[in-house]
């Protein structure tokens, strides 16, 4: 039986009696470690590559960047969190060795970040929604966008703050978990329920709806819409083919 936190990041087995590996060989745990290794190293390289450009290239700090640099940013911070408490914890000891006052801390910053990511996600597909939408009037410029960037990470950290308050260290009678697990514990299933739903409406499917809807218009936009005034069939297509060519630049931007 396993245990599962909100963020859908950590999964944290409750141990059964004689139960030490949790059906895990030791060629899977091995290969498991090695995917985090891989992960962690190609992660942190790109994202550290991405932020050390964009941070001494300063012609190339647009709108579009600092949404990238800040992605970057919260790709290193799920990497640094995420990742090697998670292996410590659950491929290796088995338990939570890391002591009361770390436990929802970590969790509470898995989450902020994770959250951030999905926001920030949603912010720059309407920056380029709207820029592919209403290509002749202008976008939200950089002092805007960094308070936007700022407002996001408070919301984030303001939804994850029940995650904070509701992870502990339990204690179990069978080994390891007689050391102590990381676990949510709710006073009120309902709370935790709607909880747990209202996040991952916020951090997958909202975010998805939002994509989904969003790229159907740009397609309409692109496609299918003519321009205003008598058919002409060469005209259109010329004019199509300009205009596609503008909404990729705007979208490169």
């Amino acid at each position: 039986m396993h245990q599962t936190n909100t963020t859908g990041l950590n999964i944290v087995p409750l141990l059964l009696p004689n139960t030490t590996t949790y059906g895990l060989n030791g060629l899977v745990k091995t290969s498991l470690l090695c995917m985090y290794a891989v992960t962690t190293v190609t992660s942190l390289g790109g994202n550290f590559i991405i932020c050390i450009i964009l941070l001494i290239r300063k012609r190339l700090r647009t709108v579009t960047n600092i949404y990238i640099f800040n992605l970057s940013c919260c790709d290193i911070l799920v990497i640094t969190i995420c990742v090697p408490f998670t292996a410590v914890t659950n491929l290796i000891l088995y338990y939570w060795p890391f002591g009361q006052m770390v436990c929802p801390l970590v969790m509470y910053l898995q989450l902020v970040t994770v959250l951030q990511r999905s926001l920030l996600l949603v912010a720059m597909t309407f920056d380029k929604y709207y820029a592919i939408w209403q290509p002749l009037k202008r976008r939200l410029g950089i002092k805007w966008t960094k308070l936007l960037i700022g407002i996001l990470w408070c919301i984030s950290a303001i939804l994850s703050i029940p995650t904070a308050i509701h992870y502990r260290i339990m204690y179990f009678p069978h080994e390891p978990g007689s050391n102590g697990l990381c676990i949510e514990q709710w006073s009120s299933h309902v709370a935790r329920y709607w909880y747990s739903l209202s996040i991952l409406f916020i951090q997958y499917f909202i975010p998805l709806l939002i994509l989904c809807v969003t790229s159907v218009h740009i397609g309409i936009i692109i496609m299918v819409k003519r321009t205003p005034g008598e058919a002409d069939t060469n005209r259109d297509k010329r004019l199509a083919r300009s205009k596609r060519t503008v909404i990729y630049f705007i979208s490169s931007l």
